[in-house]
């Protein structure tokens, strides 16, 4: 039988209960009920599902095809963002690459506790891993340099991921081994072992991505968080667990070329502004400046909207003002040193009003 006819549609599941989490609440039609907190406990089920899609697909496949799913359900959802008909189709050409591998229907064999420890601690798999954390460590020093990219604030926390997501293929061998035979008490040391590392290395890259989170709007953290993670992962499949020494050389090709188009596709959404997406840091930037009432108040709103400053003006005519504003020069919207006419004040309201 082929596996893609379950683990497409299992990958699927996935991604939309990943994007539950980061969908505005309250949902559309027919996810009205999805809470906050509910959303929480719904994306664990969609950790769930993928783990099954990896069982059944090989690494460098399946979080290409997550990341696209989980960006153009946003992107139609919760965005009135257009003109990036070319950019999501290059995005979803990772749900091409089963296609582009023969063996991809078949189910991936297990690979045994032992044969997966040499795997994992040979030279070049060793050496992957060790070349990811130091360039996580090295963009992280760097990335205040550029706050204003998306792609280069979540390059640390993508590079992070090629590391996990290596140990989370790692444990789903293990947990199909424990499943055919429980008993095994070195399983069960390799899976609390594997369980441990994973969870130090996402805790690790919970951190930056909030933050990033927090001076960028959500498209574009998870399309550029998308495309960085899912060429590490196929990255790390191809260099650790060899996914494309079956292929042919113009198989290869084709697979290289369409991971790039991947990549760029995911990019391109996260960067691709028609002006009504931007950034949490300009929508800070861009709140409204004082206004002055008839009453001489001043209001500032800050932020958010969430905080209002008021800030009383000083009213000096004639030879009552202060030394420092008799030379001043008028204003254009408000000439408080001129004598008005009622007329005059009439159309300043109207102006200001």
């Amino acid at each position: 039988e082929d596996v893609r006819c379950v683990a497409l549609p299992i990958l699927w599941l996935a991604s939309f209960l990943q994007y539950v989490r980061f969908a505005k609440k309250p949902m559309a039609f027919p996810c009205r009920w999805v809470s906050e907190r509910l959303s929480h406990r719904i994306v664990l089920v969609g950790l769930a599902c993928e783990l099954c899609s990896l069982r059944l697909l090989p690494l460098s496949l399946a979080y290409p095809m997550n990341a696209s799913c989980l960006v153009l359900l946003y992107l139609l959802r919760e965005t009135r963002r257009s003109g990036a008909t070319l950019a999501s189709v290059a995005a979803l050409v990772a749900w091409a690459l089963p296609f582009l591998d023969p063996a991809a229907g078949a189910l991936p064999p297990i690979i045994e506790a032992e044969a997966l420890l040499h795997l994992l601690l040979n030279w070049t798999a060793c050496g992957s891993l060790v070349s990811l954390l130091s360039a996580s460590m090295v963009v992280h020093l760097l990335e205040g340099r550029w706050p204003e990219s998306a792609l280069l604030q979540c390059a640390p926390a993508a590079l992070n991921f090629g590391v996990s997501a290596v140990l989370l293929k790692a444990f789903v061998h293990i947990l199909a081994a424990m499943a055919e035979d429980p008993g095994r008490a070195e399983l069960w040391a390799a899976s609390l072992a594997l369980v441990s590392l994973i969870l130090v290395v996402r805790s690790a890259a919970a951190s930056p991505l909030r933050r990033v989170m927090e001076m960028h709007d959500n498209l574009s953290v998870l399309a550029s968080y998308g495309a960085a993670s899912s060429g590490v992962a196929m990255l790390m499949g191809a260099a650790v667990y060899g996914e494309l020494e079956a292929l042919t050389s113009q198989r290869q090709a084709c697979f290289v070329l369409a991971g790039v188009a991947h990549c760029w596709g995911m990019h391109a959404l996260g960067s691709h502004d028609d002006g009504k997406g931007t950034s949490k840091k300009d929508d800070a930037e861009r709140a409204p400046l004082p206004m002055a009432s008839k009453d001489g108040v001043v209001g500032a709103r800050r932020g958010h909207g969430a905080e209002t400053s008021i800030q009383m003006v000083e009213r000096s005519v004639g030879s009552g003002a202060p030394a420092a504003l008799k030379g001043a020069v008028p204003t254009p919207l408000l000439s408080f040193n001129e004598p008005r006419s009622v007329d005059r004040d009439a159309e300043i309201e109207e102006r200001l009003f």
